[in-house]
């Protein structure tokens, strides 16, 4: 039972909600010889040699495994009394009613195939992207497409939007679904080699390293027809210097306007300027773009400066594709170099330049 608590332990901690109102939440159950551990959107179950029923608090579990004991036993009293036992101490507690405990997902599973540790780490890079409003429920998890050997997947949280193409699964059968963050970020760090995949109505199951499975809940939502707004046209498009861009935005974010963060790149006959107007400091900070190549019409766009670093720090390539349509449409952004070529397409929604910011900057420029 030691051996099966030291290593449940540190997965435990890292599933449980700790800001949970229900106390049961952040118990382990042990019942009829398997432990379970939720957040009531993903369970982890392993297989312990324990066929009695009682739950431990992780807290507590963690107080008594930090003293490394060579060896562990529990006795099950009367009332609902626990006694762990290990080395010369001992400490006694009240278990919670196992009853009271969610039960494991109760659809039949499927196997749908495998991924490989390399799919989960993707998928922990789209979860960034995601939403933290839990009122735009659908925008907070990362929706996946698996169909003839191909995975794609999807995260934005209305501004910035990244998507993931060309992912091989193998043979792995058709799946469409949105997959809570927190499960997919603990999947990249769990996943060895490759991980097998089931799929019922509600959920999807992943065998783990050591026995353990984990099940997660699908969100039930209708994702966005995220298909609709990728331009498919352009006017103009230049390469960027990535580190060069990222420092430039390093140093302009002292200057923005607290609420907008608002910044205006200007593309004209080949030359990039970017400009931050603070109106409420009257103040301007302005820096030549450093690009590379450029080609079609110019363009002025605003953006959130936060949001151009976040889209531009998602390319892994040093030489970056920006392309644009007009001021009030998507930017496209997408790795330069066959060896950088990862699939990945990130939008970034631009913010509209007001007559006001307009009026500030010409008045700047005289």
């Amino acid at each position: 039972m030691l051996s099966a608590l030291q290593r449940l332990l540190p997965i435990a901690e890292k599933v449980i909600d700790r800001r949970t109102s229900l106390p049961i939440l952040k118990e382990i159950c042990i019942q009829d010889g398997i432990a379970r551990v939720t957040d009531l959107e993903t369970m982890l179950v392993m297989p312990v040699p324990e066929i009695r029923a009682y739950t431990i608090s992780v807290t507590l579990l963690k107080k008594v495994l930090a003293t490394r004991p060579q060896n562990l036993f529990v006795s099950v009293g009367e009332d609902q009394k626990i006694t762990i036992s290990y080395g010369d101490h001992k400490v006694t507690y009240s278990s919670r009613n196992t009853d009271e405990f969610p039960a494991l997902p109760g659809e039949k599973f499927k196997p749908i195939g495998e991924w490989s540790r390399d799919i989960f780490q993707v998928l922990a890079t789209q979860a960034r992207y995601c939403s933290r409003d839990e009122l735009k429920a659908s925008l907070t998890g990362v929706f996946i497409t698996q169909e003839k050997g191909q995975l794609a997947a999807s995260a934005t949280d209305g501004h910035v939007l990244r998507m993931q193409n060309g992912l091989d699964v193998g043979k792995a059968k058709p799946l469409s679904g949105i997959i809570p963050t927190k499960p997919l970020l603990l999947l990249a760090k769990l996943a060895r080699g490759h991980t097998k995949i089931g799929l019922s109505n509600t959920h999807l199951s992943f065998s783990l390293p050591g026995d353990v499975t984990m099940y997660v809940r699908l969100i039930d939502e209708k994702y966005p027809e995220v298909e609709s707004v990728v331009p498919k046209e352009f006017s103009g498009e230049v390469l960027l210097d990535r580190d060069k861009i990222l420092a430039l935005i390093k140093a302009a974010k002292p200057f923005v306007t607290c609420t907008t963060h608002m910044s205006i790149w200007n593309i004209d006959n080949g030359d990039g300027r970017i400009t931050v107007d603070n109106l409420e400091e009257d103040t301007r900070w302005e820096a030549p773009l450093p690009i590379s190549e450029s080609s079609g019409e110019g363009i002025k766009i605003g953006f959130d400066l936060g949001l151009f670093e976040r889209a531009l720090a998602s390319q892994q390539s040093p030489t970056v594709r920006w392309k644009y349509t007009a001021p009030g449409t998507a930017s496209v952004f997408t790795e330069v170099g066959k060896e950088w070529d990862s699939g990945a397409v990130t939008l970034l929604m631009p913010i509209r330049i007001t007559e006001e910011e307009v009026t500030h900057e010409q008045e700047r420029g005289d």
